[in-house]
């Protein structure tokens, strides 16, 4: 079966960040890695769909920036994913990677 690796990033401000792979009606997604930088102790989130299906909590006295290898995490067939900043005060940027395979149906 052949996968399709993708990766995308946002920056955002005040406000924290969500980055998106969106949805897409014959590939499912896995994620393998999440990686940022935040100025402030946070939330960051892997999320399916809105439902949240990984954590940790940023502590920023460690250092801004952070990658986790998530080792693969499968998402529901059909559904986006994305990774969420909580909380930033200036500065924030995240980025998720992985893959994408076909489902081998189309929703209609």
């Amino acid at each position: 079966m052949t996968s399709l690796q993708f990766h995308e990033g946002s920056g955002g401000t005040t406000a924290g960040v969500t980055t998106v792979r969106a949805a897409d009606d014959k590939l499912q997604h896995f994620v393998t890695r999440i990686a940022g930088h935040t100025d402030l102790d946070c939330l960051i989130q892997i999320r399916d769909n809105e439902q949240v299906i990984w954590e940790v909590a940023k502590d920023v006295s460690t250092g801004c920036d952070f990658s986790y290898d998530v080792d693969v995490i499968p998402i529901t067939p059909l559904n986006k994913v994305d990774v969420v900043i909580s909380a930033s005060t200036s500065d924030c940027f995240a980025s998720i990677t992985g893959f994408s395979r076909h489902t081998g149906s189309a929703v209609k």
